[in-house]
């Protein structure tokens, strides 16, 4: 079950970072232009991926983990609704055991989570 959860996630981020929206994307096709304003989802693709080269998974899992900064850094600044962007996408010592991803970010986890399924206005 968790291989089945899991592939279908890969699936929505590559629809997602390939600019698709529908069945597997986060917003139907049938969401009015004012709902889908309102939850700041991105119908173009985040920096991370250049749209004229449609990245497989195996180029995009090389570039999260060569380039996390660059690979989440645009992805979580474009799909996620921040009170308080973060100035730093990723500091970490694996050796220290030093982890730090989206430093002074703040965000409301539950609201990112339904927001895009309710047509509420965005701070």
């Amino acid at each position: 079950m968790a291989a089945r959860s899991m592939g279908c996630g890969v699936q929505r981020l590559l629809s997602i970072l390939h600019g698709h929206t529908g069945p597997r994307g986060w917003l139907p096709s049938r969401v009015s232009p004012r709902r889908r304003g309102a939850s700041r989802l991105p119908g173009s693709t985040p920096a991370a991926v250049d749209p004229a080269q449609p990245a497989s998974y195996p180029t995009l899992s090389v570039l999260a983990s060569r380039q996390p900064a660059a690979f989440w850094g645009p992805l979580a600044r474009d799909t996620l609704v921040w009170d308080t962007l973060y100035h730093t996408v990723w500091d970490c010592d694996f050796r220290s055991g030093k982890i730090g991803w989206f430093l002074g970010g703040q965000l409301n986890v539950s609201g990112n989570c339904w927001r895009p399924h309710a047509a509420w206005p965005t701070h």
